[in-house]
């Protein structure tokens, strides 16, 4: 049966369940409308705005019983800026909407029942605001200087904000301090459309162990004022270290140019999880909620089981947080991770933290597994917290030709996580998934997945 819907066209929808990415879902003569803040059990009247061959998108225009789990969101900027997408949704509830979500995403992407295994409950935060340690952030030439924004959603259109409930208190105000150091010495942000400045993003960072800040800014192009500023830069308070980096691919993914430029102030800063310190790079992989990040890797542990008898490869190790965290439990730790500098960060975070069963190997993760078996190192449990793209087809193929008894894996993208299961499923088992809350207010699921070896 056709639906016939057209755009414009104002229809009732029932919303039955959430959207992988957040948004409600209902049905019009069996084509699927996805609609922005609708929440399951509301009766909508939906204007449509897209119209596709198997689904058509639309936005509310009078909700009729709103769920009980409805609040008003508390950010002037919510709709407009493309951060937060779940504010409309009381916090102690978006737990149980990130785990509808998951499940969701198993379901339509890994063929798996998410319901033959267990789904826990989201671990969410006791506070969920100011928890983000790190941003980067747009910059823009406004009236009277240089102003701090963020993108609209699925846009590069600029918005302008002045202060993000989410980001920490100290980031916000060293963001602020800069944009007028900035404006002292008429240094202009870049214009995309004319092709004019110099000013592209800052990206800053702070500690919640030392509330030390570390801050870098995103250049078109290099120029000896970045030098010349050090010193104003560094009077700001709790700025200890000043880097700056040339990206001129305005139509790129990436923050960071090629070359990152240590200009002033200590080299890294120190942030710390549970027992551990980790030393950080501006570019290192390291969580934006430090607060979460320990909730994580307190789980990440649990479902390793160690016993001070196993080997653990940690793959995508990044900096070495993962497994340094794990190495007081296991017989010995391999990290792998193909980034040169996190490898050096690596190293040095565990001489920090005097952990002498870890070592760390510079490349790709599936050349360094055969290697690592010629060397005896038969690794019991593999740790992978790959990036949003999940795993490769030739790191999935290593692991099954490897055989670990447990895999644990860390997941920041639900999507690509039930891609991955659907393959890893050949031989092995998904005993539960732990979703946790490391972006309130955000659509974004961070998960612990264990899985066990099973003999076919």
């Amino acid at each position: 049966m056709e639906s016939n819907l057209k755009v414009n066209d104002s229809i009732f929808l029932d919303i039955k369940r959430i959207g992988i990415n957040g948004e409600g879902i209902g049905y019009y003569k069996k084509l699927a409308v996805f609609v922005k803040n609708a929440l399951p059990k509301e009766n909508v009247f939906v204007k449509i705005t897209q119209v596709n061959p198997k689904y058509a998108i639309g936005e509310i225009v009078e909700n009729k019983t709103p769920n009980p789990n409805r609040c008003e969101p508390f950010c002037k900027y919510y709709g407009k800026c493309g951060g937060c997408n779940l504010e409309h949704v009381d916090y102690k509830a978006q737990g149980e909407i990130k785990r509808e979500i998951l499940m969701e995403s198993i379901s339509r992407y890994s063929g798996l029942n998410p319901r033959q295994f267990e789904v826990r409950p989201t671990l969410i935060m006791d506070n969920p605001y100011h928890y983000r340690t790190k941003v980067s952030i747009p910059v823009r030439n406004g009236e009277n200087g240089i102003v701090t924004g963020l993108y609209a959603p699925n846009s590069r259109q600029f918005i302008k904000v002045t202060g993000c409930d989410v980001t920490n208190q100290i980031v916000t105000k060293v963001n602020v301090e800069l944009g007028k150091v900035l404006d002292k010495f008429a240094i202009k942000a870049y214009d995309p459309k004319f092709k004019k400045g110099l000013v592209r993003y800052f990206v800053t960072r702070t500690s919640l162990l030392t509330k030390e800040t570390q801050v870098t800014i995103i250049t078109y192009k290099k120029d000896p004022i970045l030098e010349k500023i050090k010193d104003d830069v560094l009077k700001i308070d709790s700025v200890v270290s000043y880097y700056y980096s040339v990206n001129d691919d305005v139509q790129g993914e990436s923050i960071f140019g090629p070359e990152l430029v240590y200009v002033a102030g200590k080299q890294t800063i120190v942030e710390k999880l549970g027992d551990y310190e980790y030393e950080l790079l501006p570019d290192s992989f390291f969580q934006l909620n430090p607060i979460q990040a320990k909730v994580l890797y307190d789980e990440v542990l649990k479902a390793c089981k160690l016993s001070k008898k196993e080997n653990v490869l940690d793959a995508f190790c990044g900096v070495g947080s993962i497994g340094i965290y794990l190495a007081k439990m296991a017989k010995e730790v391999v990290g792998i991770e193909a980034n040169k500098a996190a490898i050096i960060n690596a190293k040095n975070n565990a001489s920090r933290n005097k952990i002498n069963n870890i070592r760390f190997i510079e490349g790709n993760a599936t050349k360094a597994l055969p290697y690592l078996i010629k060397d005896r190192f038969i690794p019991d449990v593999m740790v992978f917290d790959p990036p949003r793209t999940g795993m490769t087809d030739d790191i999935k193929k290593a692991i099954l030709e490897c055989k670990p008894k447990r895999i644990v894996y860390v997941s920041c993208n639900h999507a690509t996580l039930a891609k991955d299961l659907k393959m890893l499923s050949e031989m092995y088992k998904v005993n539960y998934i732990q979703p946790v809350d490391m972006f309130p207010h955000q659509a974004l699921i961070e998960s612990v997945c264990l899985l066990t070896h099973v003999k076919k």
